[in-house]
């Protein structure tokens, strides 16, 4: 007689389960597994989010992957009025807690430059998609239906890609200094150091940027490298006229510019994400559509 194993049953039942969730991370709304999908399998993952950065990081990537959903329901023509509903809700709670998380670690003094690159990460993708899902809708077989779902789903998209922005430049304009010397929101008074710290930091803006740009300018159109070029040579001529104020010991002055040629890198990499965004998504649907592929 065969002993009874309890393992018997529980790894089939295992690889069951670990088969419908890998089901549902494809699915859209509309589809049987898609509740699985956003209010068990999501959930979830969230939970091994550790930290803040982690947390907005996965509040980001939610956003990308309701509007990837979106994108798809628009290809087929599915995109109704409940399911933009759904989405858009999804959108919001995913934004606010993205904006409060990261209000948080600006309060906590973490790395400026990453909580910047999060936040462009995300003009980015909402401007993208703008573009996107405005396109697809002009489709032939999109419905009319389908059209005005997506100008109400669009004009939403603008509204938040608005607000992210605007928390965004508010917290660089906060990092100027104050006319008495010392640096904004605190009590600390200008020091040479601090000069030091802003100047690297609007170095390594500058280069990682022209960096990420070297690597796809050749995937974007001319007219937005001419926009791209235009924002990095102005964002030299600043660090340029920042080091003079340096060398005079000007530090307010010093300062104040390194940040001015900061706020036009990230103007410029905003510009670079949001191309590449589109541009990669636009050689996947491309690519899919060689393939043949359908995904229901």
């Amino acid at each position: 007689m065969v002993k009874f194993m309890p393992t018997m049953i529980v790894l089939p039942i295992v690889a069951l389960l670990i088969g419908v969730f890998v089901l549902a991370e494809g699915s859209i709304p509309g589809n049987v597994l898609y509740g699985l999908k956003t209010k068990i399998a999501e959930p979830v993952a969230r939970v091994f989010s550790i930290n803040k950065e982690e947390q907005v990081e996965w509040d980001e990537r939610l956003i990308e992957r309701r509007l990837k959903e979106a994108e798809k329901l628009v290809a087929k023509n599915k995109l109704n009025e409940t399911n933009r509903i759904n989405i858009n809700e999804s959108l919001k709670n995913r934004t606010e807690n993205f904006l409060l998380n990261v209000k948080d670690l600006v309060n906590e003094k973490k790395d400026i430059t990453e909580i910047a690159d999060l936040r462009l990460r995300l003009e980015a993708v909402l401007s993208a998609y703008q573009n996107i899902l405005s396109n697809l809708s002009l489709n032939e077989g999109v419905g009319e239906n389908t059209k005005k779902e997506v100008e109400l789903l669009v004009a939403t998209l603008k509204v938040y890609e608005v607000n992210i922005k605007s928390n965004r430049e508010n917290t660089e304009n906060e990092l100027v200094v104050n006319e008495d010397g010392t640096i904004a929101n605190t009590n600390i008074p200008l020091s040479s150091a601090s000069v030091h710290e802003k100047q690297i930091e609007a170095e390594e803006t500058l280069n990682g940027a022209k960096l990420l740009y070297q690597k796809n300018k050749v995937k974007f159109p001319v007219d937005v490298q001419v926009e791209i070029d235009t924002r990095f040579a102005e964002a030299e001529k600043l660090l340029e006229e920042a080091n003079v104020f340096d060398t005079a010991s000007d530090y307010i002055n010093s300062v104040n510019t390194y940040q001015k040629s900061i706020n036009l890198t990230n103007e410029a990499k905003l510009l670079i994400l949001t191309n590449l965004i589109r541009e990669n998504i636009k050689y996947k649907n491309d690519t899919d559509d060689e393939d043949g592929e359908d995904e229901d």
